[in-house]
């Protein structure tokens, strides 16, 4: 623990039953029945350890390490689709990042049928998706797949013409009708 002004750390020694606290060279025993932030001694910083603020565990996606360098673009934009990831640069969705099972465990690259023969003629690995053919799919078995995936990325920095889709514009009117219905 680290106090304002002074090094504080707590060491716990659990046989003996009492708290260690060392401010610079000093070693000073707590006390067990003085409470923290009393007495003559107090020291606001030394908490009971359940009252000490743990973190939340964050789950990292495992293809993260591919839109780092992207993250800094102006027009970047991570969504959450279909439980993937979903990269936008531009307003363009660009690549669909997936983690879970066959055939959803690798990077889907979203793109227009008309591109698929160069794109797939560039990268022998790309296929079309089995359940959505109107995307190319690099499935994360495959050898080549972090080198593909890297070229993928540099791609779409590149706002390369080929990889990225315009999302259909919606009309309010419609999808407040939609709600109205329910």
């Amino acid at each position: 623990m680290r106090a304002r002004g002074n090094f504080f750390k707590v060491i716990l020694n659990v046989r003996a039953g009492r708290v260690w606290g060392r401010v610079g060279q000093a070693f000073l025993p707590v006390p067990k029945f003085q409470l923290p932030g009393t007495g003559r001694n107090a020291c606001p910083t030394l908490l009971p350890m359940r009252d000490i603020p743990f973190g939340k565990v964050i789950k990292v996606h495992p293809h993260a390490w591919l839109w780092e360098p992207l993250e800094n673009d102006a027009g970047f934009l991570l969504r959450p689709m279909f439980g993937g990831k979903a990269l936008y640069i531009d307003g363009r969705m660009t690549l669909f990042f997936c983690a879970k099972e066959e055939p959803w465990r690798g990077v889907c690259v979203c793109t227009e049928r008309a591109h698929h023969a160069s794109l797939m003629a560039e990268f022998p690995a790309l296929a079309p998706h089995k359940i959505l053919p109107k995307w190319l799919y690099l499935p994360e078995a495959e050898e080549c797949f972090e080198r593909v995936a890297e070229k993928l990325v540099a791609l779409a920095r590149r706002r390369d013409a080929r990889v990225g889709i315009a999302g259909k514009a919606r009309n309010r009117k419609q999808k407040a009708g939609r709600l109205k219905n329910f």
